[in-house]
């Protein structure tokens, strides 16, 4: 049962914190005050986003809403349950649910919640929160799968769903082959005639067809040879053009330059030519050096006084001159072998060679010569071409056109012949059907009668509370769906014929019946149920739901009302029964509040 409810920003409410005990709760206060919020509050916090809310709750200005709910389960285990909804359509729903000290995530508060209640928790959401609708609507889909759930036959009744979905597949079925079944006024003889002949045109098309094509294919090989002589002779053309002037060029510094390997002629010259030129260079560093060393004796000569800046023995007048003659002859000698070995020539030499060596490269290999004699493709071998071209077409849309007609004559005889067989396989669809169509009403049937046994007993318990509110009127039934009629000297009195005090009494006979019996949930919360009954009514309605366990079997009824005087002398008369008073924005109680450890 609920034992706590506590809300925040929830319509009317800017906050509430409300505790619930056993027995009886008359939620009382006038209409629009906001006694509904309280129940959707309860039944959102409980089953989240599997019951539907009419409209966004949040209390403005405020962007969203908080609900928390206190379950007692079975074995005195308490659940806590908090959930917050935003007005911003793009954020989900958040949950935190704690018992026994641990956090669950939706899937286990869902499986918790439905094995302790026996039942799913959007079964729950309608079953145990009744509002308006519960007037309105006369019969459940889900009841019925409850019940069989309940009762030990949901898998023959998934069987007769099956089986009831294989029957519409198979009158789907049998509608085509219906439509398709028709009489052929087709002449077999003709059709075969027909078609011996249209196969002989066939295959002398074919054979036409074959010689046309290698007379094509050719002309086309032709003219391709001549195509790639053309183009061979044009790229060796090209060739020599580019590689003319550069064998012109190379013929200074190669011995055969017409030759094939003129790019290895080139590459060889070109290495000897590095190798002299850094020969060269070497001798003239060499030289360099010396003339160097040379004019640092003569530096040393002009700055010595007396002795040899050599050997540092006495220096004469007559000496020096003589080592100043030597030393200037030397420099002399060496400056004239070193004017001689200029490297200007022989390196322009060698850029040449790099640079044709580059050229002839980028040139690339001589082109192969044509494999067979450029023809020039001429005009001939092209006329020739487009004839073979024009009478291949012919001959391919004349085979075409037989084939086609072939195909259709093909067709329409195995059309013909099928006749025969669609008929057969219509009779076989046919007892296929029947066969299926007597199995889901048989199983089908067998489901509807133990769920009639099994509901026999709760329908007495609902007749008996019926025949004591109203005694004049006896006799309400109902089936395994919820459908809701009265036993009228031998006819049925449907739902809607009901009177509106009729319509809410008898579906809240049954609504509670079903909760006790089907589920092991233990408590109701009832929206308005005492609205639109008659005085009389209204007070054994009242009465009924006062006596809470011993009138419904239920440990916690919550009912809202607007019915003060007659909610004040129900809790008057029976201790198990208390007031609730609400006002927007906050909770009143007038009976003390029992307090749940979370």
């Amino acid at each position: 049962m609920i034992r706590r409810l506590v809300i925040r920003n929830w319509r009317a409410y800017e906050s509430a914190d409300i505790p619930f005990e056993p027995g009886t709760t008359f939620v009382v206060a006038p209409n629009g005050v906001g006694k509904t919020s309280l129940l959707e509050a309860a039944r959102w916090g409980l089953c989240g986003d599997r019951v539907q809310l009419p409209d966004s709750p949040v209390r403005l200005p405020a962007r969203s809403a908080e609900v928390t709910v206190t379950v007692q389960l079975p074995g005195a285990r308490i659940l806590r349950i908090h959930r917050e909804l935003f007005v911003d359509p793009k954020k989900r729903s958040t949950l935190e649910a704690q018992m026994a000290g641990r956090s669950l995530d939706a899937e286990e508060l869902q499986a918790a919640l439905e094995e302790a209640w026996g039942a799913t928790v959007g079964f729950i959401g309608r079953g145990a929160f009744l509002t308006e609708t519960f007037r309105r609507v006369p019969e459940d889909p889900d009841l019925r799968s409850q019940l069989c759930r309940v009762f030990g036959v949901t898998q023959l009744e998934s069987d007769a769903v099956r089986l009831k979905q294989a029957v519409a597949t198979l009158e789907r079925e049998l509608k085509g082959l219906r439509s398709d079944a028709r009489a052929e006024a087709a002449d077999m003889t003709r059709l075969v005639a027909e078609l011996v002949e249209a196969e002989k045109e066939a295959a002398a098309t074919s054979s036409r067809l074959s010689v046309v094509r290698e007379e094509f294919d050719g002309a086309a090989a032709m003219r391709e040879q001549a195509r790639a002589a053309q183009e061979a002779t044009s790229r060796l053309e090209a060739w020599q053009q580019r590689i003319e002037p550069l064998v012109t060029a190379a013929a200074a510094h190669v011995i055969d330059p017409a030759g094939d390997a003129l790019l290895e002629q080139l590459q060889n010259a070109t290495s000897k030519a590095e190798t002299e030129l850094d020969a060269q260079r070497q001798r003239r560093a060499h030289f360099e050096a010396r003339m160097n060393l040379v004019r640092e004796g003569l530096d040393e000569l002009g700055r010595a006084d007396d002795e040899c800046p050599v050997c540092r023995r006495p220096l004469s007048a007559e000496d020096r001159t003589a080592a100043d003659a030597r030393h200037h002859a030397e420099l002399r000698q060496l400056e004239a072998a070193a004017a001689e070995l200029s490297d200007v020539e022989a390196a322009e030499s060698l850029a040449a060679l790099r640079t044709l060596v580059r050229q002839v490269a980028a040139a690339g290999p001589r082109p192969p010569l044509p494999v067979v004699e450029d023809s020039g493709a001429g005009p001939e071998l092209a006329d020739e071409l487009d004839r073979s071209r024009l009478a291949l077409e012919q001959a391919a849309t004349t085979h075409r056109e037989v084939e086609i007609r072939v195909e259709s004559l093909r067709g329409a005889l195995a059309e013909t012949r099928a006749a025969e067989e669609r008929s057969r396989e219509l009779v076989a669809k046919h007892r296929h059907w029947a066969l299926v169509e007597a199995a889901h009403r048989s199983l089908r049937g067998t489901v509807d009668e133990l769920l009639e046994r099994q509901i026999t007993p709760l329908a007495e318990v609902v007749s008996d509370h019926w025949n004591r509110l109203f005694a004049d009127r006896p006799h309400l039934r109902f089936d395994a769906t919820g459908r809701l009629w009265r036993d009228v000297t031998g006819h049925e009195l449907p739902y809607p014929a009901f009177s509106a005090g009729e319509q809410t009494a008898a579906r809240l006979l049954l609504q509670l019946v079903v909760l006790t019996a089907a589920t092991s949930a233990q408590f109701c919360w009832v929206d308005e149920p005492l609205e639109h009954l008659d005085p009389t009514t209204r007070r054994l309605v009242a009465g009924m739901l006062s006596r809470g366990k011993q009138a419904t079997g239920l440990d916690q009824l919550v009912v809202t009302t607007y019915e003060e005087d007659l909610a004040r002398r129900l809790a008057a008369a029976d201790e198990t029964t208390e007031i609730l008073y609400v006002r927007a924005g906050a909770e009143q109680t007038e009976s003390p509040a029992a307090t749940v450890a979370d």
